[in-house]
């Protein structure tokens, strides 16, 4: 089980931030937040915000999601569960 995990919701211009300090205040400005409080918008897959990056068509509106995981070991694979329309789905990222 991870020491902590959040997701990140940011939009495609201001992109991600790293960090291990989720509460200090520079973090608070770049939108970390526990799992449990997190809805993602349908229809926010990266290839569209990329796509809308290379074309100079992105905004603030273009809301981006990213997660965030710390445990005091290596990490190799992270699960993730969510709902979509009542449906529960399991993936598997794995990371080489």
């Amino acid at each position: 089980m991870p020491m902590t995990t959040k997701v990140q919701v940011s939009n495609a211009l201001q992109g991600f931030f790293i960090t291990d300090h989720y509460d200090n205040q520079e973090s608070k400005k770049y939108g970390f937040k526990n799992k449990e409080d997190i809805t993602v918008k349908a229809g926010t897959a990266s290839s569209s915000y990329l796509k809308k990056l290379d074309d100079g068509t992105a905004t603030k509106d273009d809301e981006i999601y990213g997660i965030s995981v710390i445990h005091h070991e290596a990490i190799f694979k992270v699960h993730i569960k969510y709902s979509y329309l009542g449906m529960s789905f399991n993936e598997t990222v794995i990371f080489n």
